[in-house]
């Protein structure tokens, strides 16, 4: 009998969480209609990023931090891992993100300091320098608190965080808060970053893995659906309301992560390692490819196909960042079988 993957379902929602990111940067419904576009891709996608953050408190946290020996350990590994990657997209983009006038207003030095610690050069790649922030947060708290503790204070980092999101309307009138926040904004685009957005799902997914939590599928299955009922339609209301600055976090996005992890450790299937890889190729690959197709259909003359019709365009993209994926991973594989990045 063919063994069981473990973690089948967490691997196989990798892939798509990275086809749903090229999604939020390719607006695929949009030809259809706007609103719908913004509901799945602006509420309903958020889900991907936090749980990419979830996957590596799931799997890193427990081995360095909450271990069975009590001993909270640097996560070498990892940190060696994520800043290798950033700093390969970091060399790829820059050029891309120079032209595209990233460096271009404000202060120098700040523009530079802003990108690379919070921003990313390019817009995707905020990512990774949020994880890194994010851990070495969980990492110090870690040292002095417990679990308990560093997900309680978390949960404090994102509420600072959802009132420079999606709920700044609410304090964008009050003189001393909003002085504060636009203070903030001088040093990073985006409270979506990794001091407010990281590290809660970071500790969520070691929480996860290390308390004893409620397996049972049938109660997480109907804790996730009512909890992505009511994210669209805070995520509705917040549109509507144009309470928002930004639309990277709710309120229930916080539950519906937790029940949507707890439900995918539950499915089981064949082993599919491929689509770890993949999924960070895909992701990190994707924009450059956006990029290049934009110029050459255009060059071509063939815009009103692949650019303009949205939903080609996604289609175009994630078959292309699909096989450039593949082809980078058995290229490296061919050249260095026992190593990979």
């Amino acid at each position: 009998m063919k063994k069981l993957h473990k973690f089948m379902g967490i691997d196989t929602f990798r892939f798509f969480c990275a086809l749903v990111v090229v999604g939020i940067h390719t607006y695929p419904l949009s030809y259809i209609n706007q609103e719908l576009n913004f509901v799945i891709f602006h509420i309903f996608a958020r889900i991907a990023v936090p749980f990419f953050l979830m996957a590596t408190g799931y799997f890193v946290i427990p081995k360095y931090i909450y271990n069975k020996e009590k001993k909270v350990k640097f996560p070498v590994g990892f940190f060696k891992k994520t800043i290798l990657i950033y700093s390969i997209a970091t060399i790829l983009y820059l050029p891309v993100s120079i032209y595209a006038g990233y460096f271009s207003s404000g202060n120098i030095v700040v523009n530079i300091l802003r990108n690379l610690m919070f921003d990313g050069v390019f817009y995707h790649l905020w990512y990774l320098p949020a994880s890194i922030i994010g851990m070495v947060i969980i990492y110090l708290l870690a040292r002095v608190l417990n679990i308990k503790m560093v997900l309680g204070l978390s949960i404090i980092l994102y509420i600072f965080g959802l009132l420079g999101d999606s709920y700044y309307g609410v304090i964008k009138d009050m003189p001393v808060i909003n002085t504060l926040y636009n203070a903030g904004f001088q040093f990073f685009s985006y409270t979506r970053n990794g001091i407010f957005f990281a590290p809660v799902f970071l500790i969520l997914g070691a929480w996860i893995a290390n308390v004893k939590v409620n397996k049972n599928l049938v109660f997480n299955i109907i804790g996730f659906t009512l909890s992505m009922l009511f994210m669209l339609t805070e995520g509705v209301l917040l549109h509507l309301s144009e309470t928002a600055r930004h639309d990277s976090m709710y309120i229930f996005l916080l539950p519906c992560m937790y029940f949507m992890f707890n439900v995918l450790l539950q499915c089981r299937g064949g082993v599919r390692p491929i689509l770890r890889e993949v999924s960070m190729y895909i992701y990190i690959m994707h924009p450059i490819l956006i990029v290049i197709i934009r110029g050459v259909v255009r060059i071509m003359g063939f815009g009103d196909l692949f650019v303009s019709n949205n939903i080609i365009h996604f289609i175009t993209v994630s078959l292309l960042s699909i096989l450039l994926s593949t082809v980078i991973i058995k290229a490296y594989e061919a050249v260095k079988p026992d190593i990979r990045i």
